[in-house]
C-alpha cells in the first residue's frame, strides 16, 4: 500500500509540469513600442501545439495597466477580436504555431499599457493554464525627420555551422530561445565580431531576440539550425 500511495504521489507532482509542456508561448515576455499616430500597435507572439493531437484551448485577456483611453484586442489564429471579447475558445492543430496578437489602441493618448493573456484547456485548466504579459509603450513622436533604416537581416538562414548577424550599433546582444521559450545562449555583439558558431546547437526552429544596451526588446526573429 505504501509503494502505492508513493507512485501516486509521484505522478500528482511530477505530472503538472509534462501537462503544462503541450502548448508553449513565445516569445514571453512581449515589449513593443509604438507612436499615437498609428491606429494601433501590435505585440505579436505564437501559441505552438507541441502534440500530435488538436488541442482545444482558451484564452483570457486581462488588461493589468493600461490608460483609460486606450483600448486592447485580440486577433487569434481564427479573427481578430473586437475589445468586448475577453475569453474566447480557440483550437490548434496538431505542431501548429498559432497566432496569438494582441492589439494597443492608444486613441491618440501617450503611455504605457500591460495585458496579460491566460491560455489553457477548459477541461484541465489547474494543469495546463499559461501566463504572458504584453506591454506597450506608445508615445507621441518627437521629431519629424525620417527613422534610421534598423537592419535585422540574419544569414545563413538556415544555418548549419555559423550564423552571421547583423553591422547594427543599436544591438548589444542577441539572445537566442527554443521554441519552448527556454533560453540556448547569448551573443555578445559588443565583442567586435558579428559571426557565431552554431554547430553545437541542436537542429530546429529557434527565436532570436536582439537587445540594446538598456535591455530593451529591438527586434524578435526566427532562425532555423539544420
Amino acid at each position: 500500500m505504501k509503494r502505492i500511495l508513493l507512485t501516486l504521489i509521484t505522478f500528482a507532482v511530477f505530472s503538472a509540469p509534462i501537462f503544462a509542456q503541450i502548448f508553449t508561448i513565445s516569445p514571453s515576455p512581449v515589449q513593443v513600442t509604438g507612436d499615437v499616430s498609428t491606429f494601433r500597435t501590435e505585440a505579436p507572439s505564437t501559441v505552438t501545439n507541441n502534440t500530435d493531437e488538436v488541442l482545444n484551448l482558451r484564452w483570457e485577456r486581462i488588461e493589468e495597466d493600461v490608460p483609460a483611453e486606450w483600448n486592447t484586442a485580440i486577433c487569434d489564429n481564427i479573427l481578430c477580436w473586437a475589445p468586448t471579447k475577453s475569453v474566447s475558445d480557440y483550437t490548434i492543430q496538431p505542431n501548429e504555431e498559432a497566432r496569438m496578437k494582441p492589439e494597443f489602441r492608444s486613441n491618440g493618448v501617450a503611455g504605457v499599457g500591460t495585458i496579460r493573456m491566460l491560455i489553457y484547456d477548459p477541461l484541465d485548466s489547474l494543469n495546463t493554464v499559461q501566463e504572458n504579459v504584453y506591454t506597450a509603450d506608445i508615445q507621441m513622436s518627437v521629431s519629424v525627420e525620417e527613422p534610421e533604416e534598423i537592419d535585422f537581416t540574419i544569414y545563413p538562414n538556415p544555418a548549419s555551422d555559423f550564423v552571421v548577424l547583423p553591422e547594427n550599433n543599436q544591438i548589444a546582444k542577441a539572445v537566442l530561445y527554443n521554441i519552448a521559450g527556454k533560453q540556448i545562449t547569448t551573443f555578445d555583439m559588443m565583442s567586435n565580431t558579428r559571426r557565431f558558431d552554431v554547430m553545437d546547437i541542436m537542429r530546429g526552429t529557434y527565436l532570436l531576440q536582439f537587445i540594446d544596451e538598456t535591455g530593451g526588446i529591438l527586434h524578435t526573429t526566427r532562425l532555423t539550425k539544420k
